[in-house]
């Protein structure tokens, strides 16, 4: 493993605080995770700011004591040390936590650059109530930061566009009732969707391996890619949600509730998994490389 600048660095990003992440394990020469099989090869200075990840220093922290131990500028140690680190965090080997000294608009800033970044879960066992709920937990902690802004902002625009209207309070709280609900319909059907991925996975394959992890917006299941991960696993995620949302829309449209229930928008956002099985997007596209490649092979 080595650095090169291909990260937009910052100071509130000199303040988080890197941690290995569980079953993640470091020597002088690699760096493998043993949940999914992945070893990388690591130089010294690499295996040296690994040990340094303690989750007690700051990033500014680690690349003071590499600028100091190599005699090199402060400004090139943080580059590389923050480079190095980030590229780590994207293999999915460690996280980063916001250092509790700071104040408060440094932590918010903090929190913010946290969120851009890869968050790795490790979930354990495989039985599917007790994976759905570990799920539900993940998605609605690494999301709602996204719910309370967008309610915010989506009362300025309210209260802006019926500055002289304010008796229409039920308009309003049909505004919050559908966002609200469309943001459950999201979230939950987010979690049943990966919870199926990892609940199958396990069944079929391995019993305890692979992780979540938050990438950007989307969570995905990460595992080792073995010849024998069935289709299925790959399928069902988005085909059983959509499914589910698709039957309830219909059921709803023959109830002719569609234009006074709510349960139309939450169900919708289940429906919108189908798409996830088209060929250039997220699980269809990985079921066309799986194709591809078995029949490459043969």
């Amino acid at each position: 493993m080595y650095t090169k600048k291909v990260f937009n660095t910052s100071v509130f990003e000199g303040h988080l605080i890197p941690i290995v992440c569980s079953n993640v394990e470091f020597s002088k020469n690699s760096v493998i995770d043993n949940k999914t099989g992945i070893e990388v090869k690591l130089n010294k200075v690499s295996y040296e700011i690994l040990l340094l990840c303690d989750g007690k220093k700051s990033i500014h922290d680690i690349s003071t004591i590499m600028s100091n131990k190599y005699n090199i500028k402060n400004s090139k140690a943080f580059n590389d040390t923050i480079n190095f680190l980030l590229e780590v965090n994207s293999k999915h080997f460690l996280d980063f936590k916001v250092d509790k000294k700071l104040n408060i608009f440094s932590k918010l800033i903090s929190h913010i650059k946290v969120l851009k970044y890869d968050k790795r879960y490790d979930l354990k066992g495989r039985s599917f109530p007790n994976v759905l709920y570990k799920m539900l937990v993940i998605v609605f902690k690494r999301f709602s930061f996204y719910w309370l802004p967008s309610e915010m902002l989506m009362i300025l625009i309210i209260i802006f566009a019926n500055i002289n209207n304010f008796s229409n309070i039920s308009f309003l709280n049909n505004i919050f009732l559908y966002v609200n609900i469309g943001y459950i319909g999201i979230f939950s059907s987010i979690a049943i969707h990966e919870c199926i991925h990892v609940y199958l996975y396990r069944k079929i394959v391995d019993k305890d391996m692979g992780f979540m992890a938050k990438k950007g917006f989307s969570m995905a299941f990460y595992h080792p890619n073995k010849s024998k991960s069935p289709i299925m696993q790959k399928l069902m995620g988005g085909l059983i949600v959509g499914l589910i949302g698709c039957f309830s829309v219909w059921i709803i449209n023959v109830l002719n509730l569609k234009h006074s229930s709510p349960f139309f928008v939450f169900f919708l956002c289940y429906a919108l998994h189908l798409v996830n099985l088209f060929p250039f997007w997220g699980d269809g596209k990985e079921i066309c490389k799986i194709l591809l490649y078995r029949h490459v092979i043969k």
